[in-house]
């Protein structure tokens, strides 16, 4: 089973959002980040109620510095599900949400309960 990660990215999407200060979008920004292939990919999308200006170009650039590919969102064909995060603070609302692709039934079903054990959303692609 996968573990989730919203704890440690909810710094990641708050250090993003800069506390609602300066330069942001009224509509507010979102970004992809995916990791791994086939049914070891895995695909983060964050999005925050607003932005400090060149908060979401070091945001990609950080992923594809770790590896990762950076994009607007992330791809649903073959995912098996995502588990949402909705987080807030200092006037930005935030969310993670946590693209899976394993394309097993079990891990399915022990991703579901871990996302909503936590009390978090589960979504089907």
């Amino acid at each position: 089973m996968r573990k989730h990660l919203a704890g440690p990215l909810s710094f990641f999407v708050f250090a993003l959002a800069a506390a609602g200060c300066g330069g942001g979008s009224s509509s507010g920004t979102k970004f992809a980040c995916t990791n791994g292939s086939g049914t070891s990919q895995t695909c983060f999308e964050i999005f925050a109620s607003s932005a400090q200006a060149g908060g979401v170009d070091q945001a990609k650039m950080d992923c594809t510095n770790g590896g990762g590919v950076a994009s607007d969102t992330c791809s649903h064909v073959g995912a098996d599900g995502a588990c949402k995060t909705d987080l807030s603070g200092n006037g930005v609302t935030a969310s993670l949400t946590s693209w899976y692709y394993s394309g097993d039934a079990t891990t399915k079903a022990d991703e579901m309960s871990a996302c909503t054990g936590n009390g978090d959303t589960w979504i089907s692609p």
